[in-house]
């Protein structure tokens, strides 16, 4: 065999191997993807029932509020809202990527 048919034989082999490699990667990319994802969906179930939680804890501040007019109170009913406030665009968030995820994969 002549060195240029040697070369060509190494280098079908190189790339034959990279291409295997690049195989591999993408299946455990995809892989951790999904695993990833599954985990997501419980951060989404868990952000919600926080926002209801927080939402309770806004209505009692404004009660307490609508009682005593302090400025105590006030200050608690602002931090509630601003609390509620971003836990919804957590979910908003998170349910957008999950759409984005689920479109992707169709």
């Amino acid at each position: 065999m002549t060195s240029s048919k040697l070369v060509q034989i190494y280098l079908g082999a190189m790339l034959a191997a990279l291409v295997a490699a690049a195989l591999y990667a993408y299946l455990m990319i995809d892989r951790r993807e999904e695993s990833l994802e599954s985990f997501s969906r419980y951060n989404v179930a868990y952000s919600a029932s926080q926002a209801v939680i927080e939402f309770q804890r806004l209505q009692m501040a404004l009660l307490a509020f609508a009682q005593s007019r302090s400025s105590a109170d006030l200050g608690e009913v602002k931090l509630r809202y601003e609390i509620l406030y971003n836990r919804a665009g957590i979910l908003s968030k998170a349910t957008s990527a999950g759409s984005r995820r689920r479109y992707r994969r169709k």
